[in-house]
């Protein structure tokens, strides 16, 4: 899963005072997820711990070197810890090794790695007390009475310092969520019964967690949707979850792609309610989402919010809707593609797609676009419900006719995919093309599936507007759509 690498902690963030007073000299460069600052008390003795370890293996006194403390189950104690530090830095893999994780079992499983810190931190704040009452008490002088003072003041001073908006934080009366709070944008919730609901939907949609896509990781709607959750008691058709399968996942995300097939999800409803649709009044909305709304009826409406009721049987019409859509665009003669288009189904190769290991880069398409304007990128990939191939990235580069690129657009599979069709999904995507002759290369890569070869067919680049009909022997596509009968 996605987090073994983005949750290491660093090195500097457990022995320098990141955004403390006293640390602002240091510039981290970089982001910083995860804190577990020792202290600077924690920093010293961290360091005579170091130094005195190397003079000891200098010296030939190797087990003496791993004796930290007067005691034996404290000094196995700290080893350990310090073992759980260097997991928590990501050793022994560094990113450019993360296809490896694949070949660890079970240690693959663990994300936000980071928190294996939090063993070491706590060992060495109180190896650092020992090491500082141990040095006063061999000779309590009042220089020495002085400087431990000193020293535990600083030390609360930066524990103060590092809790100083942990309790602003904790003591959180949620009053957004909470039945004995009246609060004038909690009001709609008295006027209804929720019983006759299905389950929330929320708008603009959200959905984190699979490890495989993610969807509105920023959507505004994520409080009030767990909010009213709470209150009313329905499941939420969003998550914001680690961990979620696959399956769920796209029968959730079917609702907001393009309406292409039946949806699955309805099929195994335990019954017809109806969804009650959130949609949040600053939330930007796609197409697809929108066409939800124009289904649904509107019932309440706060500050923030807008409250639908949503049929089951309206959102299986959208299918229906988007049919009749295409066979209008079919029966258009006047948005055909006056302009070239151009298309290629790998009709050459054997199987008639393109299949290939794609562990490295792998270029699947090039070709050039006689004309300049905005075109639309379209091509089919096999794997949209296998684990990590939704994450493949891809890229694509432009090249003028003197063989200089100017245009680089890097994305990934599951942040393009507009619909799907079983474990197919299809990728869509506008480009502005600047010069006429311009040749297109369209390249593929996933680090971290180790094994199997991606599936890529149908790649149709036309320009933007104008409608691509192909008539085969049994199947009719538009825009690279098949048109499926009714």
């Amino acid at each position: 899963p996605w987090g073994f690498y983005p949750s290491r902690v660093r090195l500097d963030a457990v022995f320098l005072p990141l955004g403390f007073p006293h640390g602002r000299w240091y510039d981290p460069n970089g982001p910083v997820r995860m804190k577990a600052y020792v202290g600077l008390l924690g920093t010293v003795v961290a360091a005579i711990i170091l130094i005195s370890f190397f003079i000891r293996l200098f010296k030939g006194k190797r087990w003496n070197a791993l004796a930290v403390t007067g005691h034996q189950g404290w000094n196995i104690l700290f080893w350990a810890s310090v073992l759980g530090l260097l997991l928590a830095l990501g050793l022994p893999f560094s990113p450019s090794w993360e296809r490896l994780l694949n070949y660890t079992g079970p240690f693959r499983q663990l994300r936000a790695v980071g928190r294996f810190v939090f063993p070491f931190y706590y060992v060495m704040a109180i190896t650092s007390f020992w090491y500082l009452w141990r040095w006063f008490s061999r000779n309590r002088t009042t220089l020495r009475t002085v400087f431990l003072v000193a020293v535990l003041l600083f030390a609360g001073y930066e524990a103060f310092w590092n809790i100083r908006y942990y309790p602003r934080m904790y003591y959180n009366p949620a009053k957004w969520f909470s039945g004995r709070y009246s609060l004038p944008e909690d009001t709609w919730y008295n006027r209804h019964d929720f019983e006759k609901y299905q389950a929330i939907f929320p708008l603009p949609y959200f959905h984190v967690g699979s490890e495989n896509y993610w969807i509105g990781d920023n959507s505004p709607v994520q409080k009030d949707a767990y909010a009213a959750a709470i209150r009313t008691g329905l499941p939420l058709n969003a998550v914001m979850l680690s961990r979620t399968s696959i399956s769920q996942t796209l029968m959730n995300l079917d609702f907001v792609l393009e309406p292409y097939h039946d949806y699955p999800l309805l099929r195994g409803l335990p019954n017809q309610k109806p969804y009650l649709l959130i949609v949040h009044k600053k939330g930007g909305l796609t197409p697809y989402e929108k066409g939800l709304i124009s289904k649904a009826e509107q019932v309440d409406e706060n500050e923030n919010l807008r409250i639908y009721t949503l049929e089951t049987d309206s959102i299986r019409s959208l299918t229906g809707d988007r049919r009749s859509e295409l066979m209008s665009l079919a029966a258009d003669t006047s948005s055909a593609c006056s302009q070239k288009i151009v298309y290629e189904d790998f009709s050459s190769l054997e199987g008639g797609v393109f299949s290939g290991e794609f562990k490295r880069p792998v270029t699947f398409f090039e070709a050039v676009i006689p004309d300049s304007g905005n075109v639309l990128v379209s091509f089919w990939f096999e794997g949209a419900d296998r684990d990590l191939w939704p994450r493949t990235n891809f890229w694509t580069e432009l090249y003028a006719e003197d063989g200089s690129r100017y245009r680089y657009l890097y994305t990934d599979f599951f942040r393009q995919m507009v619909l799907r069709e079983g474990s197919r999904g299809l990728i869509e995507y506008p480009v502005h093309v600047e010069r006429p002759n311009t040749t297109i290369r369209i390249t593929m890569r996933n680090k971290v599936v180790t094994k199997g070869e991606m599936v890529v067919d149908r790649v149709l680049v036309r320009p933007e507007g104008c409608t691509h009909l192909l008539r085969e022997d049994t199947q009719i596509r538009v825009n690279n759509r098949v048109l499926h009968p009714e």
